[in-house]
């Protein structure tokens, strides 16, 4: 399976500084366990649903493009995705493709790739949290 991962904006801007990534148009150069070298695409890590607790629609935990949330007919405001009547706190950060991969998300796969994605996002976030 093609690599796939999240990365916040703030761990970005932390790879870039301590010399981890370079970016150029695009494209990634990402130097962690495995060398990502790859388009990447913003999106948002769904952290809570601040209205319904319930979360009744399954988002969190979950990441989204950009373009998978207008699909959703959802507003981005700041660190906000409001869809319908809920509203969710979000990362803003960035999906990383490895090089090569044709990413192409069909619905029967959608679950898997998300929830590799979450376990990857949760690795980042937790390896950021230890690293403050």
């Amino acid at each position: 399976m093609p690599g796939i991962i999240f990365i916040s904006q703030e761990q970005l801007e932390k790879f870039v500084s301590d010399g981890v990534a370079d970016i150029s148009d695009r494209d990634i150069v990402l130097r962690l366990e495995k060398t990502y070298i790859g388009n990447f695409e913003e999106a948002y890590y769904f952290l809570r649903n601040v209205v319904n607790p319930n979360d009744s629609r399954d988002m969190t935990g979950r990441v989204l493009t950009k373009e998978e949330i207008r699909n959703l007919n959802a507003d981005i405001m700041q660190n906000s995705v409001i869809i319908g009547d809920d509203a969710y706190d979000v990362e803003e950060g960035f999906i990383v493709f490895e090089q090569g991969a044709n990413y192409v998300k069909t619905e029967p796969e959608k679950r898997s790739k998300t929830q590799e994605i979450k376990s990857l996002a949760s690795l980042i976030l937790e390896n950021f949290r230890n690293n403050k």
